[in-house]
């Protein structure tokens, strides 16, 4: 589903879809996150790896989505397996991206990714 979603260009429906993803993400309903995490992050991580410089807002919209995943986190963390999970396809992107976007996401998701780490 989230897939689909992200191939849509338009800015405001991204940050709205962020914003949907962290509210869900953020539910205090137990098993919603991890649901969510499981639901989510093979779409994203498959996004952020299909890398390509002429497509670069599909990987930067995906870091910032993963980054929503990060931010509806429980107390207790990310969970486990969720940085193995995304990590090397993240530090793939990094390699390669020389979008600005792209590179701006990925500071500010790994600036904020300790203060969550599981």
């Amino acid at each position: 589903m989230l897939i689909a979603l992200i191939r849509a260009v338009d800015p405001i429906f991204l940050s709205l879809l962020n914003d949907v993803l962290l509210s869900i993400a953020s539910s205090n309903v137990s098993g919603v996150y991890e649901a969510t995490v499981k639901e989510a992050s093979p779409r994203l991580t498959t996004s952020i790896g299909n890398y390509n410089a002429n497509e670069s807002w599909v990987a930067s919209s995906a870091l910032e989505l993963v980054g929503s995943l990060a931010r509806g986190a429980p107390e207790t963390g990310l969970g486990e397996g969720f940085f193995a999970a995304i990590a090397p396809t993240v530090f793939d992107c990094m390699r390669v991206a020389e979008d600005r976007d792209v590179l701006h996401v990925r500071i500010c998701f790994f600036s904020f990714y300790p203060s969550r780490a599981a």
